[in-house]
């Protein structure tokens, strides 16, 4: 992702921690970054989730991208695309929710 985004212009880019945890305890992070290139939109949105262990030890790693003509459909194609794979975890969810807010308190008239 970070590769491809060198790229586009930058609108959001928010990282969730998902819910807390503790040593010993799951986690679950995600990153979504709303971004702009060529009058088309794209929302990627990178999961995480693993071991805490004092440190984070990932298990498993999950990418989605939605593109269109507006942030909005960009969006949805990107949360349908999390749905449609079982990957809408709660901090896919917060992250898609605090990025598209951060966007349109940043863009919006």
């Amino acid at each position: 992702m970070n590769a491809i985004l060198k790229t586009h212009t930058i609108l959001a880019d928010i990282t969730d921690e998902g819910h807390g945890s503790h040593p010993g305890d799951h986690y679950s992070h995600a990153r979504c970054v709303i971004s702009h290139r060529n009058e088309r939109y794209r929302c990627y949105v990178h999961c995480t989730s693993g071991s805490d262990q004092g440190y984070y030890q990932e298990g498993s790693s999950y990418e989605a991208c939605g593109r269109g003509d507006t942030v909005g459909s960009a969006i949805a194609a990107c949360r349908a695309e999390l749905s449609s794979d079982d990957e809408l975890s709660y901090s896919a969810k917060q992250a898609l929710s605090v990025a598209t807010d951060d966007y349109f308190d940043r863009f919006s008239g």
